[in-house]
């Protein structure tokens, strides 16, 4: 008798369980309409495509296009290296050392010549010049081997002080003198301070002065 009472149970649910709830059968039959509920059937409707038809070309369009090497344009090797004619070729390197060009202001001193730094003997009334130590050893041509050799003697100075102006020639090295400075012959100085007044005195009276001018001939 039991038995035969669950049987008949089970026939009686048996059309119910088939009809299950619209969370367990609408995901597979969306046309289902639920009995159990009684609730409106389900509208059919098309699955909704996730991806955008236009979206979905463009990007097959893109996956399928296909760079290759010879789409890239390749430079030529002058884009890419600069030859050697388009570099400017470097300036050559100065000589070293003082040159005969330019103009120079110093002073003006005297001594009494003899044999000079360029081995030649003058007198005192050449008209001869020595220039200074550094200007002597940093003339363009000197080795600094033997001061005899040095380009710089017997080269031509021109030197102006006031309205006198005065040739002289370049026979000696002054170690007491600055850069631009110039150490005459008595009959030089003479003649390039001839009727100036300076440091209140005249001739070889005058000693050291400043105010020349002076360049190579």
């Amino acid at each position: 008798m039991r038995h035969s009472l669950f049987a008949l149970l089970g026939l009686m649910l048996l059309p119910s369980l088939n009809a299950a709830p619209p969370f367990c059968r609408e995901r597979y039959r969306p046309g289902w309409r639920s009995s159990l509920w009684g609730g409106p059937a389900a509208t059919t409707t098309a699955t909704p495509s996730i991806y955008n038809t236009s979206t979905v070309e463009v990007l097959i369009a893109t996956v399928t296009t296909t760079t290759t090497l010879a789409d890239i344009a390749t430079p030529t090797p002058t884009d890419i290296t600069t030859t050697l004619s388009s570099v400017p070729a470097a300036a050559a390197p100065a000589s070293g050392g003082a040159t005969s060009s330019g103009s120079y202001t110093g002073q003006a001193t005297f001594y009494s010549p003899g044999l000079g730094a360029c081995g030649w003997s003058s007198a005192g009334s050449d008209y001869i010049v020595a220039v200074s130590q550094l200007l002597y050893d940093s003339w363009f041509s000197y080795d600094g081997v033997n001061p005899n050799d040095n380009g710089i003697c017997g080269q031509r100075i021109t030197v102006s002080y006031g309205s006198n102006r005065v040739g002289v020639t370049v026979v000696d090295r002054c170690e007491g003198c600055a850069y631009s400075d110039l150490d005459f012959s008595p009959s030089a100085f003479l003649a390039l301070t001839a009727g100036q007044t300076i440091n209140s005195g005249q001739g070889l009276d005058i000693g050291r002065f400043s105010g020349i001018t002076w360049s190579f001939a």
